[in-house]
């Protein structure tokens, strides 16, 4: 008569049972992404005057443009407004006939974005894009001239 062991049955009851037996189930996963637009400023933007003196802008030699960092998911606009004139204009300017003007530029994911300047509100759509940055310029254009003292301007930028 021979006797099997009890330690070779086991590991035998288990194998037939997980052949036998074999059992499987789903792991679903959801999730859901809202419509989000983000905007965070990255720079100010710095203007300088023109060699010719009738230019002060970010562009001229000297200027720093100023730069918008954006994220958008889903279907969303941006819109960039024309620039205005912050603050008092300096002793002796003659404001009569100058233009504000803003230009502006993609990257990224933004890369298809350019605007030539103008002194009108524009907009682009923005869906779906990685954060991504825009350049802006900024410039005053005034026949008259400049007197001496501090100049600003603003652009704001808005995201819906």
């Amino acid at each position: 008569m021979r006797h099997i062991a009890v330690s070779s049955i086991i590991p035998a009851v288990f194998y037939l049972l997980s052949c036998a037996a074999a059992q499987s189930l789903d792991v679903d996963f959801d999730g859901t992404v809202s419509s989000v637009c983000s905007l965070s400023l990255s720079t100010n933007g710095t203007m300088a005057l023109s060699a010719d003196g009738t230019v002060l802008g970010s562009e001229e030699s000297g200027g720093l443009a100023g730069a918008v960092l954006i994220l958008s998911i889903g279907s969303n606009t941006i819109d960039v407004a024309a620039p205005v004139r912050v603050g008092a204009d300096p002793a002796g300017y003659v404001s009569t006939g100058e233009v504000l003007e803003v230009s502006y530029s993609g990257a990224s994911g933004l890369s298809g974005v350019s605007q030539a300047y103008t002194s009108a509100d524009t907009d682009f759509a923005a869906s779906n894009i990685p954060l991504s940055l825009l350049t802006l310029h900024n410039r005053i254009v005034n026949a008259n001239g400049f007197a001496a003292g501090s100049y600003a301007t603003r652009t704001v930028v808005t995201c819906s």
